[in-house]
């Protein structure tokens, strides 16, 4: 537990003798100083809570506090700068990375962003070929059914297999996000948003399911509508606002009081459409961790301890959280059937070994067994299983087929095999080599389609950027904060020298003067150095990946022929030098494939990097272009007059 200690002079208005209290002290779990980087804050808030999503625990995270104190660069992070990524794009890395780590689990991840505007809830990736203002997306309703579950109507749920496809989801729903001008923060979000990674998960073979949900919530700012000095529709937002907060703090407070066994039986969850949306994330079965976000500064100090009351409130909660588990009546009822076959075949072999099957095996059988064994091995399923029958003769020449494929090329289809293909080896090859070789020739081929797309990434041009549908202008961030911390580079038009009429009527000296005077661009230049970074590791990761695939190829060629070499030899001293030989080369295949995958599980996690960066460099530049449109205008028409 850590301490917050807030001090308030006693006002003079009241008199020299009054009883207000000065000091004020709040007791946290942890405290994030106003320096602390975007990953630090990611470890200690979302890493856990993420793991605990592929185990079926729900979890969320909820920014609170007023406007310009940070909310929205902690949930979603900085528009310019790859450093500044938020908890949602770091979240949703982190998810597709540990989900690669568990080759013997199935997973599926769906991704829903609803914005809660002036009471009202819009799907923020609905696929709307132009969206002007909020009202034009679609409006979703919250219905309850008859065991008291919530359905979001309207709201649609993007089925994402990787973390670009994700990321994309994320830049258009970012896209469509209501955000307005306030005197407190220039780049306002005034709308709460709710960010789910729906989550399930299967363990191969199992019929149990694990479903889960993770929400990022960024709320509103709360602040007081007399300090905002606002009129007109932003006054009626901040009307809406600082009512659904109100009805999340009542929710608050009567939980609390739940927690405290002071018997509070109603909680008002149904007041609003926050409170509605968030009622499982609340006392309910969730990991539910909340982050107030303040401004250190004299002047918000009221709010500042209005938002650590509120955090401590929030902390005597109590959630009772276990793991949604259910079983998949599709799944099972598919396992089911497939042990039913293994059960008939099982008999079927047992009576073909007491009878004693006659015949040699015909032409067709080959066939049949080839066309089996070449859909088992084109099947990328985990699950996916050969059936031979239930006849030893037929699973012997599986066995010798699958051999074969292994020491020579495959033969043309729906080719018998040769006499001596069925025929055992004189000298016998540990079996482990032989899966070790089968396993590595489906990995290599596999992977061999995946590098060709990550390498076609390499040779793209380093200006070219990744288009979406949509125009990412829009400049969003509560990046207030950040200035009450940090100072920035002030532009003023009266410290520095009109621009001649010259330089103003030339275009390109226009923007070099407008370059070294009026705008800033570490940022641009930070993002670039970023992506020529990742672009120099991509390369050398790809050299790497040419190399080991070449060395990996020529070890298991090496190995072949030793094999063979080994059953020609009858001798015992030379069988067992054989052994050895195979056996060391076996281990060096071993060590240049763990590198060979080392090298593509980083390389990977470069793509969505790299098309990241590419798609701020972008922003920067439309940005930058905008921003320079405007000043020479505005030079323009005053030389005029």
């Amino acid at each position: 537990m850590l301490g917050v200690q807030i001090c308030m002079p006693k006002s003079m208005d009241q008199g020299y003798i009054n009883n207000q209290k000065e000091l004020y002290s709040f007791m946290f779990d942890g405290v994030l100083p106003h320096n602390c980087k975007q990953d630090e804050v990611f470890d200690r808030l979302a890493a856990e809570l993420l793991l605990g999503t592929l185990e079926g625990v729900n979890a969320t995270i909820f920014a609170y506090g007023q406007t310009g104190s940070g909310k929205t660069f902690t949930i979603t992070g900085g528009p310019e700068r790859y450093a500044d990524r938020g908890l949602i794009p770091r979240s949703i890395s982190f998810l597709f990375h540990s989900i690669a780590q568990r080759p013997t689990f199935l997973h599926k991840v769906g991704i829903s962003y609803l914005e809660i505007y002036n009471e009202a809830g819009y799907d923020l990736l609905a696929p709307a070929e132009e969206t002007r203002v909020v009202e034009d997306l679609p409006r979703v309703h919250i219905m309850e059914d008859e065991d008291g579950r919530l359905h979001m109507r309207n709201l649609s749920l993007h089925a994402v297999a990787s973390e670009e496809e994700a990321l994309n989801l994320l830049f258009l729903g970012e896209t469509n996000r209501t955000i307005s001008e306030t005197p407190m923060n220039m780049a306002s979000s005034r709308s709460h948003c709710i960010f789910t990674l729906h989550i399930e998960s299967r363990q191969v073979g199992q019929e149990v399911i694990k479903r889960s949900k993770m929400h990022l919530v960024d709320l509103a700012g709360s602040e007081r509508v007399s300090k905002t000095r606002i009129l007109g529709t932003v006054l009626s937002e901040a009307k809406h606002i600082n009512l659904s907060l109100h009805f999340l703090e009542q929710v608050i407070i009567s939980l609390q009081e739940r927690g405290s066994g002071q018997g509070r039986a109603h909680i008002p969850f149904r007041n609003s459409m926050l409170t509605t949306a968030l009622r499982d994330s609340l006392g309910g079965n969730c990991r539910t961790v909340m982050v107030a976000n303040v401004a250190a500064t004299a002047d918000q100090a009221e709010e500042t301890i209005s938002t650590c009351r509120f955090a401590q409130r929030v902390a005597m909660i109590g959630n009772s959280v276990t793991a949604n588990e259910e079983m998949d009546p599709a799944v099972l009822v598919r396992m089911l059937q497939q042990e039913v076959k293994d059960l008939k075949q099982e008999i079927r072999l047992l009576k073909a070994s007491q009878d004693g099957a006659g015949g040699a095996l015909t032409a067709q059988h080959y066939t049949d067994l080839s066309t089996a064994m070449a859909a088992y091995l084109a099947d990328p399923s985990l699950e996916a299983s050969l059936d031979c029958g239930g006849d030893m003769r037929l699973i012997r020449s599986a066995m010798a087929m699958m051999k074969a494929m292994i020491q020579k090329p495959l033969p043309p289809e729906n080719a018998a095999p040769a006499a001596h293909a069925v025929q055992p080896a004189t000298w016998p090859v540990p079996e482990d080599i032989q899966q070790q070789l089968s396993s590595l020739q489906s990995q290599i081929e596999h992977r061999d389609s995946e590098i060709r797309v990550l390498m076609k990434m390499l040779h793209r041009p380093a200006g070219e950027a990744v288009h979406n549908s949509r125009s990412l202008s829009v400049v969003r961030g509560d990046m207030a904060a950040s200035c009450v911390f940090m100072s920035g580079k002030q532009q003023s038009s009266t410290q520095e020298p009109w621009p001649d009429l010259e330089v103003i009527a030339d275009r390109e000296r226009a923007l070099q003067y407008w370059e070294e005077h009026h705008f800033d661009g570490s940022a641009l230049q930070e993002n670039k150095q970023a992506l020529r970074q990742h672009y120099r590791e991509a390369k050398q990761l790809g050299d790497k990946l040419d190399s080991g695939k070449e060395t990996i190829t020529r070890l298991r060629t090496e190995l072949q022929s030793k094999s063979s070499c080994a059953g020609d030899d009858d001798s015992t001293a030379a069988s067992h030098k054989g052994l050895d030989e195979l056996v060391e080369l076996r281990e060096n295949i071993q060590q240049e494939s763990g590198s060979y995958r080392e090298a593509l599980d980083r390389l990977r996690m470069l793509k969505p990097a790299i098309e990241h960066l590419q798609l701020l460099i972008e922003k920067g530049q439309t940005s930058k272009i905008a921003k320079f449109d405007a000043w020479h205008a505005l030079m323009q028409l005053g030389s005029r007059h």
